[in-house]
């Protein structure tokens, strides 16, 4: 009954790996209004390995490739937001890099989810 963020990951994935404080303080920051999902093919025991190192604080299903192969998703990491009633409404190919005001690249801050998110309230 919530928007939804969907993130396809996986544990050797360095821009999926790149992403996670980003989400994590999306989660921290709007954890009761949205479901936040992650999708992976690694097998259960590889995620908590990952996990038990490096918090992802979404919602994980694990051992996926079945399914992940039936939508023939191919790119890492793969964003999905869902409307309330489970309607995909924007696909992104991992959140864009972005030079700070050092010239430093680094990860965005997913802002611009955040609002996509709040237009389908």
């Amino acid at each position: 009954g919530k928007p939804s963020v969907v993130n396809f990951w996986f544990t050797r994935c360095a821009p999926c790996i790149d992403e996670i404080p980003v989400f994590n303080q999306m989660v921290k920051n709007h954890g009761t209004k949205y479901n936040f999902i992650a999708i992976t093919f690694d097998k259960g025991e590889r995620v908590q390995r990952f996990l038990a190192k490096q918090s992802f604080d979404f919602f994980h299903l694990t051992e996926a490739k079945a399914f992940i192969d039936s939508i023939e998703l191919s790119a890492y990491p793969t964003t999905l937001l869902l409307d309330s009633e489970g309607v995909i409404k924007h696909v992104q190919g991992g959140l864009p890099y972005r030079f700070d005001k050092n010239g430093e690249l680094g990860m965005g801050d997913g802002k611009d989810l955040i609002a996509l998110l709040e237009e389908m309230e």
